[in-house]
């Protein structure tokens, strides 16, 4: 599920309108806040491409609440983070933008830039950016984060006077065995190691052609049992096509709640006369040939 909200914002720059060329000793940003206002019309916007920005010594205490900030200068960026900016990071070419959905009581969300862009006249910043947050099924570290994005943008020729934002909020739908580790998901009912695409297989340089395929395990909600999975109790996912539940005796057909197995019909039976009664009310000559008919077995003997 996704929603989406409009921002109208201004640029709040720290900087004499006169100012024509920005140097680095200019501590220049802006921030971009929820209670300011403008008009909000459609414009023929310029896409201006952005790169992730990686910054190892992370953010301090910035971020903290909902945030969204142009950073314009390497003195701003220090200013406002608290160290250097990167290195390779040329303000004389691009700009930085930060955004921040504050902080979070827990693990697994993803916040990014959706996309910059400009008006025509080049007087108007256009950013959007997008929260995905994790669903009540999904795992998650319990542990306070703050997701954020960090990207450099091009700079613009012409200096922005105004910004408007744009925001999505997508929720997540997953269950309880996503993200699980090999050995959780074995342990976790329901769940099973299943192949998801692969890893890109090196070249075999005898042949020329690329090895077989390494698949990438991950754990997933099963949608049926296999051969031996637990089955007909509160919980379990109901047997595959081919297979059918069995019931212990003292399951009572699964009445008690006590689970079966799935397992595959026997397609040949000796012929014996062991009568039993099948939880299907049918008298078998034998339990073999009740699990021939996907029967189990609710006692020893005719049904009366």
């Amino acid at each position: 599920m996704s929603t989406v909200r409009l921002l109208s914002l201004p640029l709040l720059l720290i900087l004499s309108l006169s100012a024509c060329v920005l140097s680095d000793e200019d501590e220049l940003h802006a921030e971009l806040s929820d209670d300011a206002l403008a008009e909000d019309g459609k414009a023929d916007h310029l896409t201006v491409p952005f790169r992730e920005l990686d910054d190892a010594q992370g953010l301090g205490d910035r971020g903290e609440v909902e945030t969204r900030v142009v950073l314009t200068s390497r003195a701003a960026y220090a200013s406002y983070f608290g160290h250097a900016a990167p290195a390779g990071l040329d303000f004389s070419r691009e700009w930085v933008f930060f955004y921040s959905a504050g902080i979070r009581s827990t693990g697994g969300y993803e916040a990014t830039v959706a996309s910059i862009s400009l008006s025509r006249s080049g007087k108007t910043l256009y950013v959007a950016t997008h929260l995905r947050s994790p669903g009540a099924g999904c795992a998650v570290t319990f542990a306070l984060s703050k997701p954020h994005a960090i990207v450099a943008f091009r700079r613009p020729s012409t200096r922005p006077t105004a910004a408007r934002a744009s925001h999505s909020d997508e929720t997540r739908e997953c269950d309880r065995c996503d993200g699980l580790s090999a050995s959780d998901c074995e342990s976790t009912v329901g769940c099973e190691m299943v192949a998801d695409g692969c890893n890109p297989p090196p070249i075999n340089p005898d042949t020329g052609l690329p090895y077989p395929c390494d698949p990438v395990l991950v754990c997933r909600a099963k949608t049926a049992g296999r051969e031996g999975d637990r089955c007909g109790s509160r919980g379990l996912v109901p047997c595959a096509e081919e297979l059918f539940c069995q019931f212990p005796e003292s399951s009572a057909c699964g009445e008690t709640d006590r689970a079966g197995t799935c397992a595959v019909a026997p397609q040949a039976c000796i012929e014996i006369y062991q009568p039993v009664c099948g939880c299907d009310g049918q008298t078998y000559s034998n339990a073999c040939q009740a699990s021939s008919s996907e029967a189990s077995v609710r006692h020893t003997g005719a049904c009366p």
